[in-house]
């Protein structure tokens, strides 16, 4: 098989490996990121210089917020789904990140404890600032 580009060779990966195993959290987050790098591009191309582009049609099938398209072509569903993975991604512990990659928790569980912590670390923040 012939590899047309990067994009192709990503999902030419994806691909592979899932159907050997199912993806954890880490491997799923890794291959969407890279794949919304290459979308991103895409979406540049498409769009060109122009900035005033209002398009009234509904989109096509190649077409959409990026995210909506890594979401669904990485397994994660939803764009909103991406977007919570993508945050712990870059803000959880890594115990929060192997209980995701063993699935014993959910994006969603996840994202909800992690924005507890890091609101109750800023209340601690602002506590000491208000003591100083």
């Amino acid at each position: 098989m012939t590899v047309r580009d990067a994009e192709h060779q990503l999902k030419l990966e994806i691909n592979e490996n899932e159907n050997r195993k199912e993806f954890t959290f880490s491997e799923r987050i890794d291959w969407a990121k890279r794949l919304e790098r290459i979308e991103r591009e895409k979406a540049k191309e498409r769009q060109g210089t122009r900035t005033d582009i209002v398009e009234m049609f509904p989109p096509s099938q190649d077409q959409g917020k990026t995210r909506d398209i890594v979401a669904e072509q990485s397994g994660f569903g939803s764009g909103k789904t991406f977007e919570k993975a993508k945050f712990i991604s870059e803000n959880a512990t890594p115990e929060l990140i192997a209980e995701l990659d063993e699935g014993a928790i959910s994006i969603n569980k996840a994202y909800q404890q992690l924005k507890q912590q890091l609101a109750a670390a800023e209340k601690r923040v602002d506590n000491l600032a208000d003591q100083l």
